[in-house]
């Protein structure tokens, strides 16, 4: 499967093949919940945004994983396990600096820039919830808001 296709259950460029099938085979409520949240966080096009940004700003310039971290707010755990996955995928790569070898230096590949060349699949609210009518909507949005008030109420 290549990362833009989309796979049997509306999922957008996601590898996890093993999670689909997981989530396929799950069919209670808090399974289909999940499902419908991972297809939809992948329609509405945030399944890889974080990973998109650090390629955005790779594609300006070179950065250290330092900086990196620093600029997205985000633990040094986070931003290491992020690059890996980019560095896996090649679109990135990591240098150690000459000059002090605790310093990595983070820069995109062309593989990195091609894919930031390629425009991500956004789907809007409308077009997601196409399936429903404007009652079955109303009615949806009705039951997810007494879940999420009963899920807030003390014990």
């Amino acid at each position: 499967m290549k990362e833009q296709d989309q796979t049997p259950d509306g999922c957008f460029r996601c590898r996890r093949e093993a999670e689909h099938e997981r989530l396929r085979n799950d069919h209670t409520l808090g399974g289909l919940l999940r499902r419908c949240a991972h297809i939809y966080i992948h329609q509405e096009g945030g399944g890889h945004a974080t990973q998109r940004r650090i390629l955005e700003m790779l594609a300006q310039r070179e950065m250290s994983q330092q900086d990196l971290q620093k600029e997205l707010h985000i633990q040094s755990g986070s931003i290491s396990e992020l690059i890996t996955k980019l560095e896996n995928k090649g679109l990135v790569l990591r240098r150690r600096d000459d000059q002090d070898r605790r310093k990595v230096t983070l820069e995109i590949t062309e593989a990195g820039r091609e894919r930031m060349a390629r425009k991500p699949v956004i789907r809007s609210q409308e077009e997601i919830f196409s399936a429903l009518s404007a009652e079955e909507q109303a009615q949806l949005r009705q039951l997810l808001e007494k879940l999420i008030e009963s899920w807030h109420r003390p014990k």
